[in-house]
């Protein structure tokens, strides 16, 4: 298992709605044996941050901050394994801090690079 904190930015849009948001969270991964140009992975991560707008896709959220657990299936690719994609599953409350907690569970597809 490895350790790993993570800084993200996200755009959530629909249809009728979006907003930014912002999280830093910590977690651990567990690397799954690959070739030498790839290497699945499971990541387990929870944190907190902030989100533009109270209201998504009909849920009241009750306030900009919010905390995320997220669950992932990833692969890492490329040259020294520098491309990640993930499939996450995340849900975002803000564990009763506001009289809204209505929370979000989401369905994430992400890319990354590491630097």
């Amino acid at each position: 298992l490895q350790p790993l904190v993570r800084l993200s930015g996200m755009v959530w849009s629909n249809e009728n709605d979006s907003l930014g948001a912002a999280f830093l969270s910590a977690g651990l991964t567990l690397n799954i044996p690959g070739g030498e140009l790839w290497r699945p992975y499971l990541l387990a991560t929870v944190g907190g941050g902030v989100i533009s707008e109270d209201d998504f896709d009909g849920k009241r959220l009750g306030g900009p901050f919010q905390f995320r657990d997220s669950l992932a299936l990833g692969l890492k690719f490329g040259e020294d394994l520098r491309h990640r994609v993930e499939l996450t599953g995340s849900h975002y409350s803000n564990a009763g801090i506001y009289d809204q907690n209505q929370g979000y569970d989401a369905l994430e597809l992400t890319y990354g690079y590491l630097f």
